[in-house]
């Protein structure tokens, strides 16, 4: 068990508000995005190591999360001491079902997020992330639910709407409602994928100057410290989140150039210590050595089969060998990478994986 549940008449602090908050949790500036198989524990650890100052957990379905046996509960959701602050996100679009969800991770995270952000087709289908932007009542509701009934802030995250007007207003009414910090991606539910498109920082600052008193998280954009610092000034936000960039750099918020290896090897490290499933593995420490793997294309295959934490070390003391002898794979066009098996996941109804494709 990586935590330990508090009684639940034990709030962790003085539920505080806005700024208060925001510098009870040391007025954070550098911020991991939530993504669903990504931002778990050892992952949200390195990131840490490496300049983080807040994560984000994976989004918890609402009926997945609270039906979910214990044991399996924990697979979604753990946290440790070191890691603080943490906020834990929730998606779904039932007031109650969201409380439900949200009064069984309050006494271990510093506050409980709703996703309104999520742009994917899982999304529509569940009514619920950047598709309960058309139903206002029911994020008023939801919004003012958590406020009233939990021990911790509530917060939002949202994207940029289909017009100006409506981004001010979405903004203005999930603070009204009782959300102590916002956190917009500065592109609507249509930029994914092929259309992903640039953030809209220009937009975000008109939004942000919209909520003065309310701390403000600007997402979008981010691939370097360079573009941190450019998207301070523009936007005139409190902190800068980063998703599909920072997964592939955990280092990112550091400014240092920390080779792939070494952070994917400090990464199996932590996993030892608080074990995910093996296909999170596989999939970070891909990541991190996507350079390595386009030249040694040939291992990817031994990197995706491994099944456990130790064979995959030693495939990749093959890769190190390989790289010290100087030797490189003859010049042929690489096979892409094989598509993960599905994982046996105790959350079908969410889009596993696909964190990367609205970050």
């Amino acid at each position: 068990q990586v935590s330990k549940m508090e009684p639940a008449d034990a709030p962790l602090r003085p539920k505080l508000e806005g700024f208060d908050f925001w510098k009870s949790i040391g007025s954070p500036r550098y911020v991991l995005a939530p993504m669903v198989d990504t931002s778990e524990l050892p992952f949200r650890l390195l990131c840490k190591r490496y300049g983080t100052e807040l994560s984000y957990s994976p989004m918890l379905n609402q009926n997945t999360f609270v039906n979910a046996p214990a044991d399996v509960r924990a697979t979604l959701w753990s946290t440790c001491p070191e890691e603080r602050p943490v906020f834990a996100q929730i998606a779904g679009d039932d007031p109650e079902r969201m409380l439900q969800a949200a009064k069984l991770v309050e006494n271990e995270c510093d506050a409980v997020d709703v996703n309104l952000g999520c742009p994917q087709s899982i999304a529509r289908r569940g009514n619920y992330g950047a598709f309960l932007q058309d139903q206002w009542d029911t994020v008023r509701k939801i919004i003012t639910t958590l406020h009233q009934h939990l021990k911790v802030p509530v917060t939002a995250k949202f994207r940029k709407q289909f017009t100006l007007e409506r981004s001010i207003g979405y903004a203005q009414l999930l603070v009204e409602c009782g959300a102590q910090v916002i956190c917009m991606h500065g592109r609507t539910r249509k930029q994914k994928g092929i259309l992903l498109g640039v953030a809209d920082w220009d937009t975000m600052r008109i939004v942000r100057d919209s909520i003065p008193t309310t701390p403000f998280i600007s997402n979008g954009s981010i691939h370097n410290m360079d573009d941190a610092r450019r998207c301070f000034e523009v936007t005139n936000c409190q902190a800068v989140m980063s998703g599909e960039p920072i997964r592939r750099n955990p280092a990112l918020f550091s400014g240092r150039a920390v080779p792939g290896r070494q952070l994917a090897g400090e990464y199996l490290e932590i996993c030892k210590q608080y074990p995910v499933p093996i296909h999170m593995i596989r999939d970070h420490v891909h990541r991190m050595m996507m350079p390595t793997f386009d030249i040694h294309y040939d291992l990817r295959q031994e990197l995706f089969t491994a099944p456990t934490i130790p064979v995959l070390e030693e495939r990749l003391a093959v890769l190190d060998r390989r790289i010290e002898s100087g030797f490189v794979p003859p010049k042929e066009s690489p096979p892409p990478p094989p598509a993960e098996e599905p994982a046996s996941s105790p959350q079908p109804d969410e889009d596993m994986g696909a964190g990367f494709l609205f970050e």
